[in-house]
């Protein structure tokens, strides 16, 4: 019950956690002159980068290449962010977890907004990457199609939130977890399916996007655009990670609530 109403006293405080997180953006970005327009900038010139380097490589299928690297590296980009950021959710807070008296879940809402708003950025820049290469686009699609790829990213925005939670528990509690997180995150870009498909790679490439539950995030949005269908069974997979992830994490949360400050 702590977890439940520090979630509900937090959400109550959208003025507190929005102008947290217009702080953060307007500082990162102070006296530049492009502004936030560099987190576009930075995912485009990705993308560029792979086509001139790698263009010659696959060009009887480079619209295809291209547009599957794009849906994938916009949802993992967005997932590596909310950890790597989550697991210095309360350490990189503590001083304001020790002066003033506040929700803890304030600066996950604040991480949430924040993230989500640089994944605005990235999101228009992937569609103008897959229109630009529509050639590649599945010609049949539909509403369900549609909501996936809608509903795909909404479910990743909410996973953010948990994930922030429950990683920067585990950072506050044992510090070792932030560095190991580091060193995964690195390891976690090569054997998620963002540059490389499954089925070409053997089975040892299908047993490392089948146990890798990065692997179904990316398939409820890149499918619909690549194959025109709704991959059903990878959103079983990414409903039960979510639900058991935001129940894991309120359950923490109530657990270690009070022991929480001592930690820091």
């Amino acid at each position: 019950m702590l977890g439940i109403s520090d979630l509900v006293a937090g959400a109550k405080r959208i003025e507190l956690w929005t102008a947290f997180a217009s702080e953060d953006i307007q500082k990162r970005y102070i006296r530049s002159g492009l502004g936030v327009f560099w987190i576009g900038i930075s995912y485009a010139l990705f993308l560029l980068v792979y086509v001139l380097i790698f263009g010659r490589l696959a060009a009887d299928e480079l619209a295809g290449r291209v547009c599957y690297i794009a849906a994938g590296f916009l949802v993992w980009n967005f997932l590596s962010s909310a950890m790597g950021e989550g697991v210095n959710l309360f350490i990189g807070n503590a001083n304001w977890i020790k002066a003033a008296r506040m929700p803890y879940t304030v600066f996950a809402y604040k991480n949430t907004l924040r993230l989500s708003f640089q994944f605005v950025f990235a999101i228009v820049v992937t569609i103008g990457v897959i229109f630009w290469f529509r050639a590649a686009v599945h010609p049949h699609q539909n509403i369900l199609t549609v909501l996936s790829m809608v509903l795909g990213l909404v479910v990743l925005i909410f996973s953010s939130f948990w994930i922030s939670i429950l990683f920067g528990l585990i950072a506050l509690r044992y510090r070792d977890f932030v560095h190991f997180m580091n060193s995964a995150l690195r390891i976690g870009f090569l054997v998620t399916p963002v540059l490389w498909e499954g089925g070409r790679l053997g089975r040892v490439g299908w047993a490392v996007s089948t146990y890798n539950p990065a692997t179904y995030f990316i398939e409820v949005v890149r499918a619909p655009i690549l194959t025109g269908t709704v991959p059903w069974e990878a959103w079983g997979i990414v409903m039960s990670i979510t639900v058991f992830g935001f129940v894991l994490t309120v359950l923490c949360l109530g657990i270690f609530y009070k022991k929480l400050v001592f930690w820091l």
